[in-house]
């Protein structure tokens, strides 16, 4: 519900809400287990590391917003497209 309350893309789940002060902050977290290579375009799931990143949005209900959005790096296993880089 709350990933059509924010327009959010179906594959990212709110994990939870904070409200404080005048911050309304959303802890998302994507449900994908495997992305494409940008390079090669081959499907890989292994994760290389996982970090936070936080943007800001527009204010809702006189709030600001902050989305802070766990990623995960993933390792392209491709053979033929490691020996050419």
């Amino acid at each position: 519900m709350l990933t059509t309350l924010f327009s959010l893309p179906a594959h990212l789940l709110v994990e939870d809400v904070l409200i404080e002060d005048q911050v309304l902050t959303l802890l998302i977290r994507s449900t994908l287990t495997e992305v494409s290579c940008p390079e090669c375009r081959q499907p890989f799931s292994r994760v290389h590391s996982r970090y936070t990143r936080m943007l800001a949005d527009l204010p809702c209900l006189g709030r600001a917003v902050r989305l802070l959005i766990q990623v995960r790096r993933f390792f392209c296993d491709e053979p033929d497209f490691l020996s050419q880089v």
